[in-house]
């Protein structure tokens, strides 16, 4: 799973206020868990004709890099 480095220092440091150390160690698989509920839920939800190739190809439109043939 491919989790955004800022989400996860973010998570860590509020769990760390939070939770103490074992904040730390549940920092990870919160954001996993909230991803995956994010992509479950949401996504199928308000965006059902849409997947992850549509959603990359846009995200490299939307920083100018070049998208791969398909």
């Amino acid at each position: 799973m491919r989790l955004h480095p800022v989400a996860v220092i973010f998570s860590m440091l509020l769990c760390v206020v939070a939770f103490g150390v074992l904040g730390v160690l549940i920092a990870a698989p919160a954001v996993a868990i909230i991803e995956i509920l994010h992509d479950e839920l949401y996504r199928k939800h308000f965006l059902p004709a849409t997947n992850d190739d549509d959603l990359d190809k846009l995200a490299r439109k939307a920083m100018r890099e070049r998208v791969p043939p398909a």
